[in-house]
């Protein structure tokens, strides 16, 4: 986790952990990245 933290963050972007709603077993992980400035060739 620790790797996909560091490489999250080196794209500028976050990464953030809840528990699981309602209780539940688990953990939420919710990674937010920059998007491109332009879109890729073709599309």
């Amino acid at each position: 986790l620790s790797i996909v933290a560091r490489t999250v963050h080196q794209s500028g972007g976050s990464i953030a952990l809840r528990p699981a709603p309602d209780d539940g077993p688990g953990t939420v992980a919710t990674l937010t990245l920059p998007g491109a400035p332009t879109p890729p060739p073709g599309m």
